[in-house]
């Protein structure tokens, strides 16, 4: 009998060794696989922020807004008595319908027959406007939905 002891004591050990091990393998590998999500997750996520911006620069259109829009609507969009806040106003208006506004209607959301002083002008022969109505739409979208806060962009 004491033959047979003898392996039973040696067997438990490497038994142990072997649990040790293998759920060192395994919490390793789930780390690992962890770490993995995580940088897929971030890299998906800014994707989708991406993707979910504008077309444009905010920055170039930014500028235009400065140059062309800040003194009837304001430093940061918001209105004045003279125009409307635009950070309300586009959170309905899709970019085809921004451009139409803004290059070719004048009297975005006026009551008809008041066209008077107060009404916008078209930008329609503004070059500089022209050329950047995708990037004025990135710039407002993102004033509108709350991604960009007050001020000048950083990018």
């Amino acid at each position: 009998m004491n033959e047979l002891a003898a392996p039973a004591a040696t067997a438990q050990p490497t038994r142990t060794f072997r649990w040790v091990a293998r759920t060192g393998v395994l919490m390793t590998v789930l780390w690992l696989t962890g770490c993995a999500v995580e940088v897929e997750n971030r890299q998906a996520a800014q994707t989708l922020a991406r993707e979910s911006q504008a077309p444009g620069s905010m920055l170039a259109g930014w500028q235009v807004y400065q140059d062309k829009c800040l003194q009837c609507h304001g430093p940061d969009a918001t209105g004045t008595a003279r125009a409307p806040s635009l950070v309300q106003r586009m959170q309905t208006v899709g970019l085809q319908q921004f451009g139409s506004l803004v290059l070719v209607r004048y009297d975005w959301g006026l009551p008809p027959g008041n066209k008077g002083s107060s009404a916008m002008p078209a930008w329609q022969t503004d070059p500089r406007v022209k050329a950047h109505i995708q990037d004025l739409y990135a710039y407002l979208s993102a004033r509108s939905t709350g991604s960009l806060g007050l001020g000048k962009p950083h990018h």
